[in-house]
This record gives C-alpha cells, sequence and structure tokens, in this order.
C-alpha cells in the first residue's frame, strides 16, 4: 500500500459542516438499505447466521445517523474527537435494536425508551456478541466450540432482519433540517433548555414543509425527559 493511499484511508477526526454531515447521513441511510436488502435475500435463502449478521451491520449503518446529527451541536474539539470514537464503535451504534421490542412491549415515550440508547446497556453487548457468533466459529462457556449455523436458527435471524428493517428510517435527511438543528438546539446543547429548543426546532420544520410531526406529538413522546 502506498503513502498516499494510507493517508487517504487514515480516518478522519475533525469537525463537520452541515453539508458534510448531510452527505455522511445519506451515504449510511444508502448504506444500510444495501445491507437490509441483502439480509432479506439471505433469509429466503435460508442462509440465517449471514443474514442475521448482515442485519446487525444495517442496524449498526442506521445507528450512525444520530451520531452525526450531533456532529452539528458540536464546537469542543474534545466532544467531537469522543463523537468520532463513538461514531466507529460498534456498540455505541447498535444500542437502538431493542427499540421496535420495546415498542412492541408498550413503549410509547423518550422516557420508556431510555435504555434503547444506552451503549453500555446488556442489549448492546448481546447484539455484538451475536454478530460475532454470526460469523465466526468460537470457544465458549465451559470449552464449548460454537458455529454460525448451531447457534443461529430461523427463529432468531427473523427477529433481527425485522427489527433492522423497523428501524429502517427512509426519510431524506436535508441540508435545511442540519442547519435548523444547529442554529436552533446548537446553543443548548447539554444546556437547560435544550428540549424545549427541539421542540422549537421541530416547529421550525413543520413550518417550513419539512416534516408533518406536530411540535405537541413530539412533546408528548419526549414526556419525562425534560431538563429544565
Amino acid at each position: 500500500m502506498s503513502v498516499s493511499t494510507k493517508s487517504l484511508l487514515k480516518p478522519y477526526i475533525g469537525p463537520l459542516n452541515p453539508k458534510e454531515i448531510k452527505d455522511g447521513i445519506a451515504f449510511a441511510q444508502a448504506n444500510a438499505l444495501r445491507l437490509l436488502g441483502d439480509a432479506k435475500l439471505l433469509l429466503d435463502a435460508k442462509r440465517y447466521p449471514t443474514a442475521t449478521a448482515l442485519a446487525i451491520l444495517s442496524l449498526e449503518e442506521q445507528g450512525k445517523i444520530t451520531i452525526l446529527k450531533r456532529f452539528a451541536l458540536l464546537s469542543d474539539p474534545d466532544e467531537v474527537k469522543l463523537a468520532w470514537k463513538e461514531y466507529r464503535n460498534h456498540r455505541s451504534k447498535n444500542a437502538g435494536w431493542i427499540i421496535p421490542q420495546l415498542a412492541a412491549g408498550g413503549a410509547r415515550s423518550m422516557k420508556d425508551m431510555e435504555s434503547a440508547v444506552d451503549s453500555k446497556s446488556e442489549h448492546s453487548a448481546v447484539l455484538d456478541s451475536l454478530k460475532q457468533v454470526s460469523l465466526y466459529t468460537d470457544c465458549l462457556a465451559a470449552a464449548h466450540w460454537s458455529s454460525p449455523d448451531n447457534v443461529i436458527k430461523e427463529e432468531l435471524a427473523q427477529s433481527i432482519v425485522w427489527s433492522a428493517d423497523v428501524m429502517w428510517g427512509a426519510k431524506e435527511v436535508t441540508l435545511r433540517e442540519i442547519e435548523l438543528w444547529r442554529e436552533i438546539v446548537g446553543p443548548y446543547y447539554k444546556q437547560p433548555g435544550m428540549m424545549d429548543a427541539v421542540l422549537r426546532w421541530q416547529k421550525a420544520m413543520v413550518d417550513e414543509g419539512l416534516s408533518e410531526i406536530e411540535p405537541r406529538e413530539l412533546a408528548k413522546f419526549m414526556s419525562g425527559m425534560r431538563t429544565n
């Protein structure tokens, strides 16, 4: 590998402007959809371990979107570096896979789904481990050998592919959406009043024809999570 090629592959860890954020989200969405489509094809072909692995990768790509939106709110170089660390950490991106199960169990607010965004939660570790055993043989527990075909059965594969499908967000994120997010919410990031700023952002989104979700609907979903 040449020096120039190595430099091109060096991970970027600096700030992102709104257009760069929007472009990154578009790439993540497209790749998540491709991986999900491949997972469905393999599920139909009864290739359950690989279907599971690709569905998990799709979930991880979708998890990048939330992290990328956060870049619009960051100005501190240390926080920018931390965001990039999370962006490239698998568990930071896969925590949300449990949301469909929580919703099916009756979760209707952000408070109900709080555990779903915790990358240190047990379900995040479970999914990461599941990805490994979907792809590799390993020696587990009391010298027990595992292989993907023995661990990943049809029902489990269907469940993970279903979660990735439910979590798929097809809505295009526009440059104006990111600009409004930075302009309205940015000054209140991690500060009292951030939740109110998010509601003002949602109102601006509706006013500019970028969303059909009324602020009162978002406020209901965020109930129990207010910081002021």
